[in-house]
Parts: structure tokens; C-alpha cells; sequence
């Protein structure tokens, strides 16, 4: 008998009241970023440069999770809506019991920042299923990029690469946290909102 695990995925689809919900965000996001973002560079271990408030000790950074109106329009109804069209290829893909935000943060990128390759597993994230990245201001093609590589057997390793410059600002994509996925050194100005979600099954 052959068992065919369900597969990687990059699923992105785009708010339709983004505009509303970027005049409401985006000012608050550089307000925050222009009081905090050299401590933010400062306090940052990853092995990029970017200003994040992932490592804010302060509440405060956390303002979008308890919007309940850019919870839903940006991160429920999308996930929602990601399971729909996983059912379609998947027919077994089972839909959690529970589902939580274990973390929110915003990115800002300015010329020449960027992501080194890495998924949200590991000693900086909570335990978590899915991850989402919101475009929330861009200004040239998105710099995203996913990455899968491993050996078949009977086969030579594989590398398989997904390119997101098609996406526009105002989409969100989701993917499983274990995804290596990175952000191409930018050009211009970027800001996204990256969210992880733990799922209870």
C-alpha cells in the first residue's frame, strides 16, 4: 500500500479591504517602527537585517491581535478559505478544532534589508502549524520566496522554488511553518505582517 502524505503548499489570496485596513495599520506600523526600530535592529538574532517587533517585550506590539476586524478580514477568512481549496486536492486534509494566533509581529525593509532562508520551527517560535505573511505595503514586486529541497529515493536530490513577484500588495500568504521560505534583499521601501497560528486537531 502506498500513503501519499497531503503536500507543501504556498496559498495567497488577496483582502479585498485592504486599502481600508493599510490607512488604518500602516501609520501605526511606522509610528512604532520610527520610536523602536534601532532597538528592534539591536535586540535581533536573526541572520538577516530587517527592523522587526518580533522581539518587543512590549505589549503594545501587539495591537493588530486584538482588532477583531483585521483578525478576521486578513487571517480567518483566508485560512478559512485555504482549507476550502485544500479539500478539493486533499480529500483526508482535516480541519482543526481550534485555532489560535501564538504570534504576530510587522517587518519593515528599507534598501538592501532582507530574510536569510529560514521556517518559523525552531527556538524563536512558539509551537506552530501555519505562518502568514499580509503584504501590507510594497513597492516593487514582492521579495518573497519559498524553498523545498530533499532526496527521493531512486532519484537524485531535489530543489523545488517558488517565486512570489506576481503577488501584490494587500495579498496574504499562508504556508506550513515548517517552509523555508525567504525575502530577496530589497530595493525600495517593504512591510509586511507575519502571524503564526497553532491548531488543536
Amino acid at each position: 500500500m502506498l500513503k501519499i502524505f497531503p503536500p507543501n503548499f504556498v496559498f495567497s489570496q488577496k483582502v479585498e479591504n485592504h486599502q481600508e485596513i493599510k490607512e488604518k495599520y500602516y501609520s501605526k506600523i511606522l509610528d512604532d517602527n520610527q520610536k523602536n526600530g534601532e532597538i528592534y535592529k539591536r535586540n535581533n538574532n536573526w541572520y538577516c537585517k530587517v527592523s522587526s517587533s518580533f522581539f518587543a517585550n512590549d505589549p503594545q506590539r501587539n495591537f493588530l491581535l486584538f482588532d477583531e476586524d483585521f483578525m478576521r478580514d486578513v487571517v480567518w477568512d483566508n485560512f478559512r478559505l485555504f482549507f476550502k481549496e485544500m479539500r478539493k486536492i486533499v480529500d483526508d486534509y482535516n480541519l482543526p478544532q481550534r485555532s489560535d494566533i501564538s504570534e504576530i509581529w510587522y517587518n519593515i525593509y528599507q534598501k538592501g534589508e532582507f530574510q536569510d532562508m529560514h521556517s518559523h520551527l525552531g527556538p524563536f517560535h512558539e509551537s506552530c502549524n501555519f505562518s502568514g505573511i499580509y503584504l501590507i505595503h510594497l513597492e516593487e514586486p514582492n521579495k518573497t520566496a519559498f524553498r523545498q529541497e530533499g532526496i527521493i529515493p531512486g532519484h537524485s536530490a531535489f530543489i523545488y522554488e517558488h517565486f512570489t513577484e506576481d503577488l501584490e500588495e494587500g495579498t496574504v500568504i499562508l504556508f506550513p511553518s515548517s517552509l523555508l521560505h525567504l525575502v530577496k534583499p530589497c530595493e525600495k521601501t517593504r512591510a509586511t505582517v507575519s502571524f503564526n497560528i497553532i491548531c488543536q486537531y
